[in-house]
């Protein structure tokens, strides 16, 4: 029942995406990923402990301050402010999911720390979210001048690509799966499930591109998407180290067969300020 639950939502939120995509304006796509990351924000706190009103309230001031700098920076055509600090904002992000790597090793070590630093889960957060919210709406305007909707393109070539290797990793892990990629971490992310999802991501990638406006070598789109996937996973399984830490099996209940916002923003997450860094290098716009 979970994956028939999950196969439906997943085709009904593609239908949403693309819609918010391609026939919305620049401003209600903001104010959509406004919305997205705050409930991200929300559910962090669940993961981070918060367990009194209160300190959810004082978070979500913070949180909420701070998407809303970003998106007025946009929306008073500043992007080539925010496109200069995600030249800086992305070496912080790299180094942190190097940490992150390191939590993961260390797992044993690293969930005492965690949960007895309820400030640092909510400063990872911040690490976690705000990189990704601001990796949206850059990418969403890329060119914006010569092709409104280009950018729309790399967005949907992104989710695409990163929910063929959630959703084939998931399948072919429930069939296939006995090799445990980190069992302390997450008991059911298996081998098999990661070269499933790489093989259903790889099927899906070639479609899109043979029938989509993409213009890319082949060559650097792989080199791209291969980075990109790496990191997804990576974003993967520090949420479920997290949710691990925090004793609760998702971040929450809005999305059936999902669970949370957070539960299926995790991998998007770690995985777009990397992809559009990439393609911003490879475009030669920063």
């Amino acid at each position: 029942m979970s994956l028939k639950y999950r196969l439906i939502t997943s085709f009904i939120l593609i239908f949403i995406v693309i819609g918010i995509l391609f026939f919305s304006s620049i401003v209600v796509f903001e104010f959509v990923s406004f919305a997205v990351c705050s409930l991200c924000f929300w559910e962090w706190g669940l993961l981070a402990g918060l367990k009194f009103i209160r300190q959810k309230i004082y978070w979500m001031i913070v949180c909420e301050l701070l998407l809303l700098y970003v998106m007025l920076l946009f929306l008073f055509h500043r992007c080539f402010v925010v496109l200069l600090l995600f030249k800086y904002i992305i070496w912080i992000f790299l180094i942190w999911w190097i940490i992150v790597l390191f939590l993961i090793f260390f797992y044993s070590t690293s969930v005492i720390f965690l949960r007895n630093s309820s400030i640092m889960r909510l400063l990872f957060g911040i690490l976690t979210v705000m990189p990704f919210f601001i990796s949206t709406l850059i990418l969403r305007q890329y060119n914006y001048d010569i092709d409104p909707y280009i950018g729309s393109w790399w967005l949907l070539y992104f989710m695409v690509l990163i929910w063929s290797v959630d959703s084939g990793a998931y399948i072919f892990g429930s069939v296939f799966g006995c090799h445990k990629l980190a069992p302390k971490i997450s008991f059911n992310k298996t081998w098999e499930g990661v070269f499933g999802g790489l093989l259903t991501c790889i099927i899906f990638g070639v479609i899109f591109y043979n029938y989509t406006p993409i213009n890319i070598s082949p060559c650097i789109l792989l080199i791209c998407s291969t980075i990109t996937v790496i990191f997804s996973i990576l974003g993967d399984l520090f949420e479920s180290m997290l949710k691990r830490t925090a004793n609760v099996k998702d971040s929450g209940n809005i999305i059936p067969g999902h669970g949370g916002v957070l539960d299926r923003m995790d991998s998007l997450t770690a995985a777009l300020p990397v992809f559009v860094y990439l393609i911003l290098y490879f475009f030669n716009v920063i």
